[in-house]
């Protein structure tokens, strides 16, 4: 590490790109765009730097980013204050930025160890040694959240708890929705504690809940909602809402029965037939220490009744083919004996059959040992054949197929079968 920038103070001379067109080297005249100048700023005014690697003009997620955080008087403050700023830029060709330039910025993304995926942050210290990292896009509270708890700074601001996105109509209006999280309470006429981003609030594992929900939205335009925290099957859900107008609304939704802590939640809305994921970003915990003991009596009583079920689940492999010829050959049967020699990255298709003693919603994630991408994974409520495609891309290993399932609402109660299969990729 040390002898890249030495390479880039003394040998990687290029010129710093002082503007072709109008382009603007980051969102604000703050950004640096050499490693030099920031490097010397973070060691004389002895901060950490805050490295961005984007696409600038490309990159949906990065104009996102630049958009909600980067333009934010929460940013500003705190770059003033805390950071010295990088930009690390690898637009389109079409952009008017020097090929110098372009070249600094790929061959000085790959020496700060920036693997591809758009937009990546870091922060260093002067020397280039890693802090902390974050990739992709996050809501601003959530962004801001990982660079105050980064830079171990206490005193941050009240963000709002607040959604918004803009979207184009049928006719190329520019419409624009808001969700914002007021309060919460366990009845009704009960949902007077106030949210914000920042202030953490307690309920009661596996009771019901109501949050009070301000909707800005577009006149005359019917809009479907489903409130769920943090993107799982498993945790705090409600029933789908429509609403024709903007208001503000209750929602009642039902607590998962296990600890768990999350900062935002999501609102799935349609909207005149475009589909939109607002995340909603607060601080709320799931326990079930405030619980009376006739409540948790109850969920104990689940716990013991779907963990036997999950004991007496029958699940095999019951026919494979190649991935390759899917739509040409039927599925041959499958038998844990055989031995399935493939080529790397050659992928096979597993056809897995399960069994539940009930009807029992639970949520199934395949995964196997040397897993090549994601497997993919499904919730289900009742017994069947589903399938899952396989690939490797490390020659002359064996794989084992496991299936991990975890019972819906219910806490940490994961159940791991490991299926027998007699698979080598050569």
């Amino acid at each position: 590490m040390k002898k890249f920038f030495a390479a880039i103070l003394f040998g990687f001379t290029l010129t710093l790109y002082s503007g072709d067109g109008d382009w603007q080297p980051g969102p604000s005249p703050e950004w640096h765009t050499r490693w030099e100048t920031a490097a010397e700023a973070a060691e004389k005014e002895n901060k950490p730097i805050y490295v961005l690697h984007t696409g600038s003009d490309w990159c949906g997620f990065c104009k996102m980013l630049e958009k909600e955080v980067f333009r934010s008087k929460y940013f500003e403050k705190l770059q003033k204050e805390h950071l010295i700023l990088l930009y690390l830029d690898e637009p389109s060709k079409k952009h008017p930025m020097s090929e110098e330039q372009r070249q600094y910025n790929r061959k000085t993304a790959r020496q700060l160890s920036f693997r591809g995926g758009y937009p990546s942050a870091k922060l260093v210290n002067s020397k280039g040694e890693e802090i902390a990292r974050q990739s992709g896009y996050r809501p601003l509270a959530r962004y801001m959240t990982w660079l105050y708890d980064s830079l171990k700074i206490n005193e941050r601001p009240e963000f709002p708890a607040l959604a918004e996105s803009v979207f184009k109509d049928r006719k190329g209006n520019s419409r624009k929705i808001s969700v914002e999280l007021l309060a919460w309470g366990e009845a009704p006429d009960k949902v007077t504690n106030p949210v914000s981003a920042a202030t953490k609030f307690t309920i009661g594992a596996g009771r019901k809940i109501y949050f009070k929900i301000r909707f800005k939205f577009p006149k005359q335009i019917k809009s479907s909602l489903q409130f769920i925290n943090d993107g799982s099957f498993n945790r705090l859900r409600s029933k789908n809402k429509v609403i024709n107008k903007s208001g503000t609304y209750l929602f009642a939704a039902t607590a998962p029965y296990f600890n768990t802590i999350w900062n935002y939640f999501f609102v799935h809305v349609t909207v005149d037939g475009f589909s939109r994921r607002l995340e909603i970003p607060c601080w709320a915990e799931v326990s079930p220490d405030i619980l009376t003991a006739e409540e948790k009596e109850v969920i104990t009583a689940r716990e013991n009744q779907i963990a036997e079920d999950f004991r007496n689940a029958e699940f095999k492999i019951v026919g494979w083919k190649l991935a390759s010829s899917a739509k040409k050959v039927p599925m041959k049967e499958f038998s844990p004996e055989e031995q399935i020699r493939l080529k790397a990255n050659e992928g096979i298709i597993l056809k897995i059959h399960y069994q539940f003693p009930q009807k029992r919603r639970v949520h199934i994630t395949p995964r196997c040992e040397n897993m090549y991408g994601y497997l993919g994974s499904m919730v289900t409520e009742k017994s069947g054949d589903f399938t899952v495609v396989v690939s490797c891309r490390k020659p002359g290993k064996r794989d084992k197929i496991t299936l991990t399932l975890t019972p819906e609402r219910i806490r940490a109660l994961p159940y791991k079968f490991e299926l027998p299969c007699n698979i080598i990729w050569e």
